[in-house]
């Protein structure tokens, strides 16, 4: 019975799927986006250790933080629910990484101090000037 497609098992769980996905990759996507072009371009205290602490997860499998996660949602309420699948997944350090290293590579500074000279605001210079050398690192991550 749970195999057969009259039930509608399978129809919820390709909703729940493809729900999972889009969420959590847009979302991951749009946050790395920001925080990797913050971190690349702006000098800001802590910047390094923000850097650090990115690399530090990147190395940590994401089983270890599971009993965790499940101790602590099982508190909030969330165990059970689409989030406890979509909020770990936001917090990738991948993704960041990607658009930190793609961030320094690809916009150079006398750009964005031109436009600087030019008037623009930091989140002027980030969707005039940034964003669109960062689209390709946009859609790899």
């Amino acid at each position: 019975d749970t195999f057969s497609y009259q039930n509608g098992a399978y129809t919820r769980w390709l909703f729940n799927t493809i729900m999972y996905a889009v969420v959590a990759g847009v979302g991951a996507t749009i946050i790395a986006t920001f925080a990797g072009y913050a971190i690349a371009t702006m000098r800001f205290p802590g910047r390094n250790a923000l850097l650090a602490v990115t690399l530090a997860f990147m190395s940590i499998p994401s089983t270890v933080i599971t009993v965790p996660l499940f101790l602590m949602y099982s508190k909030i309420g969330l165990v059970g629910t689409p989030w406890a699948v979509i909020i770990p997944q936001l917090a990738t350090p991948f993704g960041l990484y990607l658009m930190i290293i793609y961030a320094q590579t690809s916009i150079p500074v006398s750009l964005i101090e031109a436009a600087k000279l030019d008037g623009a605001n930091t989140w002027t210079i980030f969707w005039k000037v940034g964003f669109p050398l960062l689209s390709p690192g946009f859609v790899t991550v």
